[in-house]
């Protein structure tokens, strides 16, 4: 993992031993999204149809989940089985799992980069992420089947010969309950590109490139999707395990973890900053003239309209107003640093709230 050897914090994780998963939790990620689907199903039948949406929309979250552990391996199951899973995923969710597969791990290859289809999705506003969720879905499955190799193409292929016998059958037998899942699926695909991608990337760098949740109810309802830049970081841990690994980024490195993926929720909840001997690398001065501290190579600015003469960082007068692009905005001027090579405290502060020293001077 590139991300290792040339950052010192997250070489300090324990991670392997969160890779082995249990007959149980294997069984888990195998079966997550039937009971859902099968309540779809039957909900629509039955013409309870708020019943049935809600089913469906837990269908696709977990099958999303599903599908993405079978793109990194980490279902639990052989390779032959993972096969079979995205063909029976790409059935009933209607996109090529297979081509999305390949999409998906260039995305890793290149999070945010020029080449990452996937990701560079979350460079739009909010509202066009939305409405061109249709264009997002079919380019994310058309550069899957015209970059992969030859054998995997004919997986695709078969992919969409599948979902297209569906369609059709649909179309054709006007049955209600097949007719339900494909327009509920094909909206769903067009979301897909908001609140599996935008959400997860949006006003990130290529630093630090995705955002984490830390809500108990969210990560229960979204099945620990949104632990996303654990998963980045360590794409061999299994979705099982991302609430451990996210407590221990947030003890040893929680720089990374920083940028959470619903803001608001986030306000209330505590988000740890830890300084270290390496953490403040430069200092400089934009072009309007507010001094710019880089922590960990995340920019931390300080709108003060006077040089700032301390070298550490006040528990008392600073407050946090957002943290949004990786910027840490400090409101006021006073106890701020001019010049340092380290700062040897240990701070934590609620987002849009004052900072608050853990450690002793």
């Amino acid at each position: 993992m590139r991300h290792l050897s040339n950052n010192h914090s997250l070489a300090n994780i324990e991670w392997q031993d969160l890779r082995q998963l249990g007959v149980t939790e294997t069984v888990y990620n195998v079966l997550l999204s039937l009971p859902f689907l099968l309540l779809s199903w039957w909900s629509a039948a039955q013409s309870f149809w708020l019943l049935a949406l809600v089913s469906s929309f837990f269908f696709f979250v977990a099958a999303l989940r599903q599908a993405h552990d079978c793109y990194h391996r980490t279902l639990g199951v052989s390779k032959v089985a993972t096969e079979l899973m995205l063909f029976m995923l790409s059935i009933t969710m209607l996109c090529s799992t297979h081509a999305i597969r390949h999409t998906h791990l260039n995305h890793h290859r290149d999070p945010l980069g020029d080449s990452d289809v996937e990701g560079n999705w979350a460079r739009l506003p909010w509202y066009k992420a939305i409405v061109g969720g249709g264009k997002f879905s079919i380019a994310i499955q058309w550069f899957g089947l015209t970059h992969e190799s030859r054998r995997n193409r004919l997986l695709v292929v078969i992919d969409m010969v599948l979902i297209s016998a569906v369609i059709t059958t649909a179309f054709i037998t006007m049955h209600p309950v097949l007719m339900y899942h494909v327009l509920v699926m094909l909206v769903a695909n067009m979301l897909v590109g908001f609140f599996a991608v935008w959400s997860v990337h949006h006003g990130c760098d290529e630093l630090v490139y995705a955002r984490s949740e830390r809500h108990p109810l969210i990560n229960l309802l979204t099945f620990n999707l949104l632990y996303h830049i654990e998963h980045h970081l360590f794409p061999a841990v299994p979705t099982n395990h991302l609430p451990e690994l996210a407590k221990r980024l947030d003890t040893i490195a929680p720089e990374w973890t920083q940028q959470p993926v619903i803001p608001i929720l986030a306000s209330k909840t505590l988000c740890s900053i830890q300084t270290a001997n390496d953490v403040i690398s430069k200092k400089t001065t934009n072009n309007k003239g507010d001094n710019v501290i880089y922590i960990n190579n995340h920019i931390a600015k300080n709108n003060a309209n006077s040089q700032p003469t301390r070298t550490k960082l006040s528990a008392n007068t600073n407050r946090v107003l957002a943290i949004n692009n990786s910027d840490i905005l400090f409101k006021k001027p006073a106890d701020h640093v001019s010049h340092v090579s380290h700062l040897d405290h240990k701070y934590s502060c609620p987002i849009g709230g004052a900072l608050k020293r853990l450690g002793s001077a």
